[in-house]
């Protein structure tokens, strides 16, 4: 699938990825069509890697040589099998965690290793998109078999999660006169704000509506405000699978 989206990319594109990613012949492909990438490896998952974390270097073009798994890949999609060269970076994250990201971007003066850190927690806002797709709407959970049932489901959702992402947006003077007195800085729960639309959007649909109804959504959306604590750091749970209340209350279901 990342291939076919991959398709869709140009020249003038940067990617980030995720540690699921890195592949010496995925690489190769980004290569061939000319497109930039940034992705974060795991620490131990090759010995160029490893040999580049024990070396102490923060910064460093490293060759890396095909794997028999890689080069069968390489020779399925027609790809040359000489080695490649990557740019590795290491940052040392706030929780002393080692972060590697593997990259295209080789010019220290276009890129320095300043701009690494910041530019892979750009992710963070599709991977916060994601959940509220997955976690809160069940997108992966459809209501028929068809291909069109499907779609059906897939449109609907987003359409929901954008007119709440609107709905929030108008919020904003209600939200800073709520404020004006707090500490910190205080954002709309957009959990709540999907709940409080989710019954109504049809209403809105088919202008059955009552003419204040939008009104009194928006207030009250706006009563339902979290702390947004910018770098704000939680140690990550590795096994979800024995946990007792796997979706707890501020990641409720809605669907």
């Amino acid at each position: 699938m990342a291939l076919q989206h991959l398709e869709q990319a140009n020249d003038k594109d940067l990617i980030l990825y995720d540690r699921g990613y890195p592949a010496v012949w995925f690489f190769k492909v980004h290569m061939q069509y000319g497109i930039n990438f940034c992705a974060r490896a795991v620490v131990d998952s090759s010995n160029e890697i490893k040999a580049f974390v024990k070396s102490g270097k923060r910064d460093a073009v490293v060759e890396f040589r095909c794997i028999e798994r890689s080069l069968r890949r390489r020779k399925k999609e027609g790809l040359p099998t000489e080695p490649i060269k990557l740019r590795l970076i290491k940052i040392t994250l706030p929780t002393g965690e080692t972060e590697i990201l593997m990259t295209s971007l080789f010019s220290n003066k276009d890129y320095p290793y300043s701009i690494f850190s910041d530019l892979y927690h750009q992710r963070w806002s599709v991977e916060e998109d994601y959940k509220i797709m997955k976690s809160r709407l069940n997108i992966e959970i459809f209501s028929g078999k068809s291909v069109e049932s499907i779609l059906q489901d897939i449109h609907a959702k987003t359409l929901s999660k954008n007119i709440a992402a609107v709905a929030i947006s108008e919020t904003k003077v209600l939200t800073v006169e709520r404020c004006k007195t707090r500490i910190g800085i205080y954002k709309v729960n957009f959990n709540h704000a999907l709940c409080q639309l989710k019954d109504n959007i049809v209403r809105f649909l088919m202008r059955i509506a009552r003419s204040d109804l939008s009104r009194l959504l928006i207030e009250s959306i706006a009563t339902s405000l979290n702390a947004y604590r910018p770098g704000r750091s939680c140690q990550r749970i590795k096994d979800k699978r024995n946990r007792v209340n796997k979706y707890p209350m501020a990641y409720k279901r809605l669907c």
